[in-house]
């Protein structure tokens, strides 16, 4: 998926802002999942930054699929309601055809949730 410059740096600014916000590093994966994408997903998450620390957000736009993954380390902050906030904040976005957007909102919501006490 081509982003403009632009968009690039929205993204890694939400990232960057959120990663400090909630002590968790936030990756993002935008790309194909196949036809099961939960276990795809199982499979990437290890290999990204900090897996144990982190949040993973894995998009399949073009089978419009939205999955979250978070680190053994963060599991008590990172949980199931912090997940389907951002996917639910990601969707919003995503309906419009916005993926920079989605990635965007779903970053800054689970965030939000993680750092307010």
């Amino acid at each position: 998926l081509p982003f403009t410059d632009r968009e690039l740096i929205r993204l890694d600014d939400a990232l960057i802002a959120a990663t400090r916000a909630a002590k968790i590093k936030f990756n993002i994966y935008v790309g194909d999942l196949g036809s099961d994408p939960g276990p795809a997903v199982d499979a990437i998450f290890p290999t990204t930054p900090e897996a144990a620390h982190s949040i993973l957000l894995a998009v399949s736009p073009n089978e419009r699929v939205v999955e979250v993954r978070t680190g053994r380390d963060v599991a008590d902050r990172a949980t199931n309601r912090v997940a389907q906030l951002g996917v639910t904040a990601a969707v919003a976005s995503f309906r419009d055809g916005d993926l920079i957007d989605g990635l965007v909102a779903a970053v800054r919501v689970m965030s939000a949730a993680i750092a307010s006490p």
